[in-house]
């Protein structure tokens, strides 16, 4: 998980741009109810560190509201010329490239994710900073159920949380398995004194089915970085430079740490492949034996 820039233009001037393409009936809607979206684009931008605390325009649908609540809804498409225009923007605030998903760090971006969501809070539906770049997945996954029985956040915000290490939620170790094969095996730390951020990432993780997801493309990771390893050792040159296995083991050892030092750089697949390779004792054993 991790930050990524938001819109930062006016985003009462983003909602009056749509709300004045509409036509007919539902034109007249929008300007009918205007005032009170503009109340609650203040109210949350007032919240963006504190979202849990939002309450909806429209906490129950009315024969008097129902019509205001499906325009507000239906004003995000995705074929819109501001909502394309916003996806010009968020790419050029955030590299000029494809975004890697800031939920999973695995998957290319694709959708926006309302993040409080559409069927609670229509009034958002075309909020620019209500609108963050997910993958597909991340975005199904994540669905309309925001916040905990006690009423905290389910998942992270990429846009206004503060993300910590993955190493911090996750544990990575290589362990030998029964047919005497390495592998990349993932567990859940529970620190003794959680950091601020920790439980949002923790739910996230769990919510968004992030850990198997991990495991499958750590271990892939692993298999490919394993066979350089096996020819980087038995490399003649590599025996040239390096007088015993032990300081060959050590100087990539150093290798994978040093990356260790750009988490955001590496993502974090390879953080925890790295992080693996490097503190993974039964790991250490099992290569100077083969090797």
């Amino acid at each position: 998980m991790r930050r990524i820039n938001h819109y930062t233009d006016d985003s009462k001037a983003f909602l009056h741009s749509i709300g004045n393409a509409l036509h007919g009936e539902n034109k007249t809607t929008y300007l009918a109810m205007e005032n009170d979206l503009y109340i609650k684009y203040d109210e949350y931008e007032g919240n963006l560190q504190t979202l849990e605390r939002l309450s909806p325009l429209w906490p129950q649908r009315t024969p008097e509201n129902n019509a205001q609540g499906t325009c507000a809804h239906d004003m995000y498409s995705r074929e819109k010329k501001d909502i394309s225009n916003l996806w010009e923007s968020l790419k050029n605030a955030n590299g000029g490239k494809t975004i890697k998903c800031p939920l999973c760090g695995v998957r290319d971006v694709t959708d926006l994710d309302h993040y409080a969501p559409r069927s609670i809070f229509p009034e958002y539906s075309v909020h620019p900073k209500n609108l963050i770049p997910t993958c597909h997945e991340c975005n199904t996954v994540k669905d309309n159920v925001w916040l905990t029985k006690g009423g905290h956040r389910i998942v992270f915000n990429s846009y206004f949380d503060n993300p910590l290490s993955i190493l911090v939620l996750l544990n990575s170790e290589i362990k030998i398995d029964q047919r005497d094969m390495p592998y990349v095996a993932l567990g859940v730390n529970v620190p003794d004194v959680r950091p601020k951020g920790y439980g949002i990432m923790i739910r996230t993780l769990h919510k968004l089915d992030l850990i198997p997801l991990y495991w499958e493309q750590v271990n892939n990771e692993f298999q490919t970085e394993f066979i350089k390893l096996s020819a980087h050792i038995n490399d003649p040159l590599t025996k040239q430079v390096f007088p015993t296995l032990e300081v060959c083991w050590q100087a990539r050892k150093h290798e994978y740490n040093a990356c260790l030092a750009n988490e955001e750089a590496v993502g974090e697949v390879n953080v925890l492949l790295y992080h693996a390779l490097v503190n993974s004792p039964e790991f250490d054993g099992w290569i100077r034996k083969k090797f």
